[in-house]
Order: structure tokens, then sequence, then C-alpha cells
């Protein structure tokens, strides 16, 4: 087995168990709710906020109940798209009630992926933005391309990058771990390839154990959205390439 074939069954691996923890997240959500709210107080829901990436200063009433607060925490984590880091946070052993919402959840232990982890933390990135998408797509992800280099970000496109005799596969792995940025293209041709599918487990993986935002969806074309990302919100470029490309640059700042 080739070091793409075994990191990706690892990714697969550890895609399955996320998706797993949240379905299982959203099946318990009230009961979590709860144990968080009878166990932790306002300095506790703060810090594992913060841990998740939130600052619950900015929805916080000053009379809110800590089921109120908690609630509030799991709302904007869903609309953040981080419910994923809240979730690992309550269940990291050192936290208050987490054996209590690791069974309510029916934790394993967590898949490891050490390639990933020292992949991403050597590399300064922040500027290079890798776009995943349909061959069908390409003019539109030119144009993208050109425009992100005019605005000092380097894209990474299949095209361009994987020069004739390079392997495919371990070239995309590369291309994703030495990103700052992860920009799927949604339309129907991409959601149905299974090169881009790929990519989004690899993208979506990374995105859960650096803890931080990576994957930037933008949608091109009405299309169903693939369930990891679905909860995101995404730029719009349908109706005008100039709208949507605005909504990308400010997430990319």
């Amino acid at each position: 087995m080739g070091i793409y074939e075994k990191n990706y069954m690892e990714v697969l691996t550890m895609a399955s168990y996320s998706e797993s923890l949240i379905e299982k997240t959203h099946e318990k959500k009230i009961e979590i709710i709860e144990t968080m709210a009878t166990r932790y107080d306002f300095a506790g829901i703060r810090l594992v906020g913060q841990a998740s990436g939130i600052n619950i200063a900015y929805f916080v009433g000053e009379k809110m109940t800590t089921f109120e607060m908690v609630e509030s925490l799991f709302q904007v984590a869903e609309r953040k798209g981080k419910l994923m880091q809240l979730v690992e946070q309550l269940i990291e052993p050192e936290r208050n009630a987490a054996n209590d919402i690791r069974n309510l959840l029916g934790v394993q232990d967590k898949p490891r992926l050490e390639s990933i982890d020292t992949f991403t933390s050597s590399n300064n990135i922040t500027k290079k933005v890798f776009l995943s998408h349909s061959s069908n797509d390409k003019p539109f992800v030119r144009k993208l391309s050109d425009k992100l280099h005019k605005d000092g970000f380097q894209s990474w496109v299949d095209e361009v990058e994987i020069k004739v005799g390079f392997s495919i596969s371990n070239s995309i792995e590369s291309g994703i771990l030495t990103s700052g940025y992860f920009v799927i293209v949604l339309t129907p041709d991409a959601v149905s390839s299974e090169w881009v599918r790929r990519e989004l487990d690899i993208a979506t993986l990374r995105e859960i154990r650096q803890k931080d935002i990576f994957v930037l969806p933008i949608l091109l074309k009405d299309c169903t959205i693939p369930s990891m990302i679905a909860t995101k919100k995404y730029a719009n470029f349908k109706d005008s390439f100039d709208h949507g490309y605005s909504e990308l640059l400010e997430a990319l700042k």
C-alpha cells in the first residue's frame, strides 16, 4: 500500500468517525446540553467556547440561564461550522462531565493521523488556496485563479501543479496539506466526482484536526451540498462573480 493509499484509508476512518460523532451529537443534543448546564458554570462554558473558537461574550445575555447559554453555544457552533470542534472539547478527558458526554455519544478512542499534523504544523501557507473542482468547471476555476493571483494569493490548480510523470493522488494530497485554505467549487458535476469527494475528505479531516476554518465552499450551480459541509455558509457565485468573489475574499482575509 502506497503512502497516499495508507493516508487516505486513515482519512476515511477519521471522516467516518467524525460523521458518526456529529450524527450522534444531533440525536443527543438536548441530553448533552442538560448535562453541561448541570455540571458547568459560566466560566466553564466560556472556556469550552473559547477552546472551540467561539467567544460566548457576543451572545450571552445578563439573565440567561446556564441551559440557555449552552444552547446558544451549540447554535453558534452549528452556524459557524464549529460543532465538531465543540464536541471534541467536551469529550476531552480533562473536561468537566467529559465521561458523561462520552457515554451519551458512545465515544470510542479517536483515530490518529500523525501525517497531517506533522505536514501542516511546519508550513507558512496562509496565502495558498487549493481549488477543488470538476474538470467541467475549468473555465470558471481559471478565472477565479487569475483573480486570486491578482489579489496576492497563490492558487493550487491541478492542470498547473501536476506535471507529466507526477503521481496525481500524491500531488493532490500534498497540495491540500500545504495550502492555507481549501475552496470547493460546488456544482452537480463536482459533488458527483470521486476525486472531489476524496479531496473534501482530506480537507475536512485537516479542518477538524487544526480546529480552525479551512474548508470554504463556493456555490457556482445549484446542487446537493455534501453533508459534512451542509451547515457552512457558502460564497454565492450563482448570479454574480463579483459578489461571490467579495464574499470569498472576506473569508480568506
